[in-house]
């Protein structure tokens, strides 16, 4: 018996807490960890190519990952791996596309959609004893080269340009250019004006500055001089 997956219709369904956080790699796993794997071949087929920091190939011998590239979808894929398959009739297809379901139909394949899918891996989860599948360590693949060449071109990144190296920027040597010039470390220390302290300040034009603390006093300070104070300092 065979089983074919559509991979992000099913990680794109609502997850019960045993499947909680699944990726593609996990989606392996568990499947191998749920027994359709020893009943047969287990396919999962996802679009497009393998994320940066995701798992590229399953990591599960028992299970297949397979990437459907840039030029086609998963859905097309799978389509064309039913009608290739030389026994339709023992073949289960997990999916809740109708186009995919319609081609299981027409090759009397079995459809089963990915909620009534997702409900049967949990249970046989749960009686094997069997947890979340253990999050694996991704296996970091190198960007292909047609892509850091369309990048280059689009950034305008010579192809002499040396590769960006890791960790903190080197500082710049002391007073070079761009950098203000650093000030001596035995400037003599002043002392901070004490604007709590009582002040009075004359000024010609009969104007009298106060400081916050002196104008409690100012009609003491009014009857003394006979000054009219024109503005505070709060």
């Amino acid at each position: 018996m065979s089983l074919i997956v559509d991979c992000y219709n099913v990680l794109h369904e609502t997850m019960p807490p045993a499947l909680a956080g699944l990726d593609e790699g996990g989606l392996c796993r568990a499947l191998a960890a749920s027994g359709w794997a020893s009943a047969g071949s287990v396919t999962v087929v996802a679009d497009g190519r393998p994320k940066p920091l995701r798992a590229a190939t399953s990591p599960v011998a028992d299970v297949e990952l397979v990437f459907a590239g840039s030029h086609r979808s998963a859905d097309d894929l799978i389509v064309q791996m039913i009608d290739r398959h030389t026994a339709p009739r023992r073949l289960t297809v997990v999916s809740s596309d109708r186009q995919i379901r319609a081609a299981a139909r027409r090759r009397r394949a079995r459809d089963l959609p990915s909620d009534r899918f997702i409900d049967q891996l949990a249970r046989q989860l749960r009686r094997r004893g069997q947890g979340p599948p253990p999050p694996g360590r991704p296996r970091v693949e190198p960007l292909p080269p047609e892509l850091v060449e369309r990048w280059r071109r689009a950034f305008g990144i010579p192809d002499d340009d040396p590769p960006p190296t890791r960790g903190p920027p080197p500082r710049p040597p002391r007073n070079s250019p761009g950098t203000p010039p650093e000030l001596p470390r035995d400037l003599p220390r002043t002392r901070p004006r004490d604007f709590t302290r009582p002040s009075l300040l004359l000024v010609p034009g009969e104007c009298v500055l106060f400081s916050k603390s002196t104008l409690k006093n100012k009609e003491k300070i009014h009857g003394m001089y006979n000054l009219k104070p024109t503005f505070s300092l709060a």
